[in-house]
């Protein structure tokens, strides 16, 4: 036990407000005080959670502010902390924080490892203007340099047990620990239909991430015991991604529903979906690009999908390419492909929503403090 009060301030200056909303909450109940620093979008899409009080402090980011002038005027703040946890920094600002004085006291969340330690072996061809824009970006504004000098200045954690264990192996030697962002909620209460079942496909509608077409056909191809409703839980990405819910849409018939939103869901609405599953179904892609760069699902790079499950101990239907965490191996149901999944969704009944409380192994505070700080 640490004898004198701690405080820690959480830094998310992206767009991973699931990140930050499981860090918040886990800080909160260990630490004296919590302060968070993060921008208006962010702030807005987790304003029901995010609380000024004894416990925790809100610094927001207005977006007509400068990086420089909005830590410049967080200084007070800064020099408070003991800890401070950076879940997301976008690549404009990496050189910044290169040289960002309250580094010494900092850990920083990487999502995607590729980018920055091994960017010319991950490096693809690009084919497509997207592509030579990215590449642009990466090499001649730099983005590819500060990205290989972010990591050398501070100590570096992961989304997940099998990422650690890549850069391990992979001598990515800055990488000193994950983080484990799993989180569970009270449960909402939620109208039950008898008989029926919840089938919730989490997260942005993504072809470039996500293989809907093995849903599609298995799904074809199921008989069904149960009524089914297949719920899309979040927006498309672009116009490919339309076709996508269209294609689930013409597998509707009386015992197959095809739920899907217009827009983004707002938190509470997404929690909601998922206090409502009988099973998540995480249809993940085996590689995801980042700019112009090739990662691979599990190992370089996380789906936040997977914190999904620890929400309500959701049984989840996911690709076997994808590596298990000890955390939440008992609620995973691999599939190797179409028929598998067919097979699967065919066994699929309806299931009762009981209590459940995600145990971790330890706390934020104990990784800063089994790490020297």
């Amino acid at each position: 036990m640490q004898n004198k009060p701690l405080i820690i301030a959480i830094i998310e200056l992206g767009t991973h407000h699931e990140v930050l909303w499981s860090v918040y909450h886990q800080c909160r109940a260990t630490y004296d005080h919590t302060h968070v620093l993060t921008t208006t979008d962010n702030h807005m899409f987790l304003k029901q959670e995010l609380k000024e009080d004894d416990s925790s402090s809100l610094h927001i980011k207005e977006k007509t502010v400068s990086m420089t002038s909005y830590l410049d005027a967080m200084r007070h703040v800064l020099d408070s902390c003991d800890h401070i946890l950076i879940t997301t920094l976008l690549p404009r600002d990496y050189l910044y924080f290169c040289q960002w004085e309250w580094r010494h006291k900092s850990l920083l969340l990487l999502h995607d490892l590729h980018y920055h330690y091994a960017s010319d072996e991950n490096m693809m061809i690009p084919t497509t203007p997207r592509q030579i824009s990215a590449l642009i970006k990466y090499k001649a504004i730099n983005y590819q340099k500060s990205a290989a000098r972010l990591v050398t200045e501070y100590r570096c954690l992961v989304c997940a047990e099998s990422m650690l264990q890549y850069a391990k192996a992979q001598q990515y030697d800055t990488v000193v620990d994950y983080l484990d962002l799993g989180y569970s909620p009270s449960r909402p209460v939620i109208k039950a239909t008898k008989g029926s079942i919840n089938i919730v496909i989490p997260g942005s509608i993504s072809s470039l991430r996500r293989d809907y077409q093995a849903v599609i056909d298995a799904l074809a191809r199921s008989t069904h015991q149960h009524p089914i409703s297949i719920i899309l839980a979040g927006s498309t990405e672009s116009t490919t991604d339309e076709a996508i819910i269209s294609s689930f849409r013409l597998l509707s018939s009386s015992t197959l529903t095809v739920v899907s939103y217009d827009s983004e869901l707002s938190h509470e609405a997404y929690l909601s979906c998922l206090a409502q599953a009988d099973y998540l179904l995480l249809p993940i892609r085996p590689n995801k690009d980042v700019g112009i760069i090739r990662e691979r699902y599990g190992y370089s790079s996380h789906s936040g999908a997977l914190h999904d499950l620890t929400r309500y101990g959701t049984r989840t239907i996911i690709p076997a390419h994808y590596p298990h965490q000890k955390a939440t191996s008992q609620l995973l149901i691999p599939y190797d492909n179409a028929e598998t999944l067919t097979h699967i969704l065919s066994q699929c009944t309806p299931r009762e929503k009981t209590p459940y409380q995600y145990e971790r192994s330890r706390s934020i505070i104990e990784v800063f403090t089994a790490l020297g700080f």
